[in-house]
């Protein structure tokens, strides 16, 4: 179940969203528990990962890399063959 609510109806838009990122930062500014180099809020850790890959790339292992530029997989080797083709 999911409850959505306009912040708007309640205050302003504007002090609603000051609001949210100072608590995002409080809760960034905790000290993490042993092993844990951060304390995140839900979505933070992803959006980090998605940024390194953009501006970094996706390391892929050389022989996928190496399979995914070759013809092998542009033969039509699957026509007419299901999803699950051997």
């Amino acid at each position: 179940m999911h409850i959505v609510f306009d912040p708007a109806r309640f205050r302003s838009f504007a002090d609603f969203t000051r609001d949210v990122s100072n608590s995002i930062r409080e809760i960034n500014a905790m000290p993490p528990a042993p092993g844990f180099s951060a304390v995140l809020v839900p979505g933070q850790s992803s959006a980090r990962r998605v940024a390194a890959y953009e501006k970094d790339g996706i390391e892929i292992v050389d022989h996928i890399h190496e399979y995914l530029e070759s013809d092998v997989i542009h033969n039509n080797n699957y026509d007419g063959k299901g999803v699950f083709a051997k």
